[in-house]
């Protein structure tokens, strides 16, 4: 499968058998799964008193607002407004462990998101004396001013909240992705060829040439070329990896099957 967008094209089908060259032993350790509260997801935030819980919720909230905000802006919402709604969702949302009552096999991570926003947004609005940003909650900090910014690059087109709230957030699993793959590679003391070979995993329409890259890097057309086949594979599973971290996957049965689908749906929404 494969999808193009703002990110390029990117495939999703696992690597195929790739030509051979010196780096295959290096680039055969890569691998983009990684121990810890970033690897955490939907299912654990939901667990209650725990502190990977909480740890798991923050991180999920920190990558994936400026989708809910982009939300509210296409629906009408001030910058100053959209800004307080979505600090005071995520400041209520973790002061409250607002997902205990959340049932991940009941749906997405991004279904409950944007309908919990939805739900806050309205009680907000009926609530004239909410003090904004939280109230005396936790805050939660987010970069809202960087929001408003990507905002302003939106197409002024005639793509609804919805559309632009699923299409933000499949670029947001891409960019977790690539995150992964290049947290991996940076470890490993590739991060000065991982920087080179990156525009060449979805090129755009301005992306450097194999061979200028081969150039730069010091090393063969040819070895840049399975460099960027090894890496797409990796791309490739750690998308799959940051979805399941948005669902229930406890069950090793049906949680391909989700993983799929919710793939599917992320890909057809760049389309939209």
């Amino acid at each position: 499968m494969q999808a193009s967008g703002r990110h390029g094209e990117i495939r999703i089908t696992g690597p195929k058998t790739a030509p051979q060259d010196d780096s295959q032993q290096e680039d055969s350790q890569q691998n983009p799964s990684q121990s810890g509260p970033e690897n955490s997801g939907f299912d654990d935030a939901g667990d209650a008193d725990s502190g990977v819980a909480r740890a798991a919720l923050e991180l999920l909230c920190e990558r994936y607002w400026y989708p809910l905000y982009a939300y509210l802006r296409r629906t009408g919402q001030s910058p100053d407004d959209a800004q307080d709604s979505v600090q005071g969702f995520f400041a209520d949302l973790l002061s409250r462990n607002g997902l205990v009552a959340a049932d991940p096999a009941r749906g997405r991570f991004r279904s409950f998101l944007l309908t919990a926003c939805q739900n806050f947004v309205r009680n907000r609005h009926r609530s004239e004396n909410t003090q904004r940003r939280g109230g005396n909650r936790q805050t939660f900090s987010l970069d809202i001013q960087l929001g408003e910014q990507r905002y302003s690059l939106e197409p002024s087109d005639t793509q609804t909240a919805g559309t632009l709230y699923r299409r933000r957030w499949a670029m947001q699993v891409i960019d977790a992705a690539i995150a992964r793959v290049e947290n991996v590679q940076v470890t490993a003391g590739r991060g000065e060829r991982f920087a080179a070979i990156k525009p060449l995993l979805m090129p755009g329409p301005d992306a450097q040439s194999y061979e200028t890259v081969a150039q730069r890097l010091g090393i063969t057309t040819g070895a840049v070329k399975v460099a960027v086949h090894r890496l797409r594979g990796a791309l490739a599973k750690a998308m799959r990896e940051e979805i399941a971290s948005t669902l229930d996957c406890s069950d090793p049965i049906s949680s391909p099957q989700r993983i799929d689908e919710e793939l599917n749906e992320l890909m057809q929404a760049l389309g939209e």
